[in-house]
């Protein structure tokens, strides 16, 4: 990648986190105040061990946890643009170690970023979603890390289950993307 294209990609990344964070922090306050009050964080072992008991609870854990902080709509806004961009980083990873050619594009790997800011447009979408892609999305980045396919086929044996029970069913993203790597 040349020095401008690099550039250029670090300018794309910013302006997209400058706008969504403007867009939660001062467009959309309401829903980050409306999320903030439906639901109480408490740093106890009991709270803890009911969230992760469940299908996708430790998403919804780490969930509640960043909601918390929505009181201030500041930081609110700057923890969901800080997740559109490691979601788009994330993508931008998985063409690179995945495609053998990057004509994909830069710009193309905003696209999942932006149909999750779709759907958390809504209110009732919980931070949950966003966080269990980003899980799913880390299990799939460490999956072509192995060089033998044994160790490969060993890592998706053991990361499914495990990512089944920490981010619920898009668990199925990245059984796919194994599929398709394979």
């Amino acid at each position: 990648m040349a020095v401008k294209d690099k550039y250029i990609n670090i300018a794309l990344t910013l302006t997209f986190f400058l706008v969504a964070w403007g867009f939660w922090s001062f467009l959309y306050p309401q829903s980050l105040f409306f999320q903030e009050q439906l639901q109480i964080f408490l740093f106890d072992e009991e709270f803890f061990l009911e969230r992760i008991a469940m299908p996708a609870g430790g998403a919804r854990y780490i969930a509640e946890f960043l909601v918390q902080m929505y009181s201030s709509v500041l930081l609110g806004g700057a923890i969901i643009a800080s997740i559109y961009v490691l979601m788009q980083l994330s993508v931008w990873q998985l063409v690179c170690k995945t495609c053998k050619t990057k004509t994909l594009g830069y710009v193309l790997t905003f696209v999942p970023s932006l149909l999750l800011w779709l759907c958390m447009g809504n209110v009732s979408t919980k931070l949950t979603l966003a966080v269990a892609l980003l899980l799913a999305l880390a299990a799939m980045m460490l999956y072509p890390a192995a060089k033998k396919q044994a160790c490969r086929y060993l890592y998706a044996l053991i990361a499914a289950p495990v990512l089944s029970w920490l981010a619920g069913p898009v668990v199925l993203l990245f059984m796919l993307y194994v599929i398709v790597c394979e």
